[in-house]
This record gives C-alpha cells, sequence and structure tokens, in this order.
C-alpha cells in the first residue's frame, strides 16, 4: 500500500470491512488493515475476494475501485461512488462537443501540452547521453516543427480537428523514435504495440497508461465533467474520449517514467514472461513497480485536477457568455 492507493495483487486474497477500514487477509490469521479515509483508489489486479458489502463501502468512502485482469493488467471497469451533483456542468459540456472551434482550441491545447512535454523531456535527455546526439537532436528538431506548426495557425483557425490530430500522430512516431534509442536494448522496444503487449517496455508503458487513464477517469468525474464527451477524441463506443484528451498532455512524463525504470534497472528483461505472442510483467515485478508509480503519480494527478478545474471554468465562462446575449462566442 502506498499513501491514497491500496494495490490488492495477491491471487484469492480475502478482503472485509470492518470498523471502517479494510482488513485483508484470511479471517483467524493474520490481516492487515487499512482506514478507508486514506484511500483515494483501490487497484485489485486479478483473483481477489470481496463482497458487494465492500464493494459499496469503498465507493461510498469516495475511493474508486478498480479492476484488472491478473495477467494482462487489462483494466476491466472501473467502479465510482457519487457522480459530481452538478448535472448543469455537463450539460455545457454536451453543448460544446457541437462546437467545431471549442474543440478545435481544447484539441490544439492538448497536443501543443504533449509536444512541449516531449521536447522538454529530449532536451533534458541531450547532455547526458552524447551516444543518441542524432536521433534526440532530429527528434527535438521535428517536434519543434510540429509545436511551430500549431503556434502559427492558432490565430488564424487554420488547423481542422483532423489536421490537428495528424499532426499528433506525426509527433507521436517521432517521440517513439527517441524513446527507443534512450531504453535499453533488453527493453525490446521498436515502437508502440499493445493488446498484447510484445515486448518489456510496451508490457511496463500499458500497464502504467492503464492506470493513469483510470485517473483521467476519476478526475473527470470528480470535477463534473462526462469522461465520454471529448475534444480531441470523437465519441466513439465505449471509450472514455476526454479521459484519452487528458492522458495525452501526461504522456511524456510517463514515458519518461518508464524510460528511468529500465535505465535505473529496477526493471529487467528477467521480470516479464512471455505467452501467446505478448510480453508481461511478473508479480514480483510489479511489486516494484506499484510503489514507483505512485511516487512518480503524484504530480501527473495534480496535473489532471488542475486541467479538469481549467476546463470547467471555460465551460461556466462560456455558458454565462451565452446567456447573456451579447452575440460573441466564447472561445477558451
Amino acid at each position: 500500500m502506498t499513501l491514497g492507493t491500496l494495490y490488492l495483487d495477491k491471487q484469492t486474497e480475502l478482503v472485509r470491512c470492518k470498523g471502517g477500514a479494510l482488513v485483508i487477509g484470511p479471517k483467524g490469521a493474520r490481516s492487515t488493515s487499512v482506514p478507508l479515509s486514506l484511500l483515494d483508489r483501490v487497484v485489485i489486479n486479478g483473483n481477489v475476494q470481496l463482497s458487494t458489502t465492500v464493494v459499496g463501502s469503498i465507493v461510498d468512502s469516495g475511493a474508486s475501485l478498480i479492476l484488472l485482469t491478473a495477467k494482462h493488467g487489462r483494466r476491466v471497469a472501473i467502479v465510482h461512488g457519487r457522480y459530481h451533483s452538478d448535472a448543469s456542468v455537463r450539460i455545457a459540456q454536451y453543448a460544446s462537443y457541437r462546437d467545431r472551434s471549442w474543440r478545435e482550441r481544447w484539441a490544439r491545447r492538448f497536443v501543443l501540452g504533449k509536444i512541449r512535454g516531449y521536447v522538454a523531456f529530449f532536451r533534458h535527455k541531450l547532455p547526458t547521453r552524447p551516444d543518441r546526439r542524432f536521433v534526440l537532436k532530429r527528434s527535438i528538431d521535428r517536434l519543434v516543427s510540429a509545436l511551430a506548426t500549431i503556434q502559427e495557425a492558432q490565430t488564424a483557425d487554420a488547423l481542422t480537428l483532423d489536421m490537428i490530430r495528424g499532426i499528433e500522430g506525426a509527433a507521436a512516431r517521432t517521440a517513439f523514435d527517441a524513446l527507443a534509442a534512450l531504453l535499453p536494448p533488453e527493453a525490446g522496444f521498436h515502437g508502440r504495440n499493445r493488446r498484447p503487449p510484445k515486448d518489456p517496455a510496451n508490457a511496463c508503458l500499458s500497464l502504467a497508461y492503464t492506470l493513469i487513464h483510470a485517473d483521467a477517469v476519476r478526475a473527470a468525474y470528480a470535477g463534473g465533467l462526462d469522461p465520454y464527451v471529448g475534444y480531441l477524441h470523437d465519441i466513439s463506443y465505449g471509450r472514455e474520449s476526454l479521459a484519452c484528451d487528458l492522458v495525452e498532455i501526461l504522456r511524456p512524463e510517463v514515458d519518461r517514467f518508464v524510460c528511468a525504470l529500465f535505465n535505473d534497472q529496477t526493471l529487467r528483461a528477467r521480470d516479464f514472461s512471455r505467452d501467446a505472442g505478448g510480453c508481461f510483467m511478473k508479480k514480483a515485478a510489479r511489486q516494484k513497480f506499484y510503489p514507483a508509480f505512485e511516487a512518480f503519480a503524484r504530480g501527473p494527478r495534480r496535473l489532471l485536477r488542475r486541467t479538469v478545474r481549467l476546463i470547467v471554468r471555460h465551460l461556466r465562462e462560456r455558458e454565462f457568455a451565452n446567456d447573456c446575449g451579447t452575440g460573441q462566442v466564447y472561445l477558451p
């Protein structure tokens, strides 16, 4: 357990609720007690036994329950408590989704944040990795060029959503080239792949993105937003598009975190197993990964909350401008 998050990763673990705390362990044997008041989220990886009473106690305390598959670490479900009580925020969000200019401006914000993060990451690595200078410098130049393209068109509203997505996709490919150069050979990274991941680096990235995406969903709900209605990402059945938008600005930090895990040898190739064409993190490796992720995730979680508050503030200002009947269109 780390502050705010409880990870349950032991098969057939028994979880009960007693006196405002979760009791972990078999009856009549040594157990661990964790006060619910200390928890923001409970992450269950695999076959853990708990009753509906325990589920209700977790979400009623304000914590989220995140269920992952035992082997793949793929998210099965997120269970939340009561949603934000102010439905007017979600109504404003739905109305803004139909405003093309509004979506384009927010899409630009998300992509600019993502690309700037990668530029900062790779510039930080340049002095310490002279052996990768050519790849890093080339990637930085391409990313800076992408930034300039977006910024130059920002005032003229010259970029459509499809154009913004095209720039983002090219920037992502450039970033993966640089990341492949920074990771050690045993990480096996030659580009992003998933479902299932094919190498240790992608297995680690997939788990990190699964967890940070769950945090984005939680932040959206807590702020009164609908995580399924985004701006950069279109609505798609079953996809939390706004959470996907929010995660974009965090991708450089997640990639930096995973890169550090392999470069400082916290994780090695021996910490992963291969089966059915996929590569999966072993349980012992997850015991090292979770505490490291919690230490890393404090900053990204703060950024998620700030970004959600910013979106909500702009939505309220947009609604106020519309209600005033000035005839002027409010844009973020």
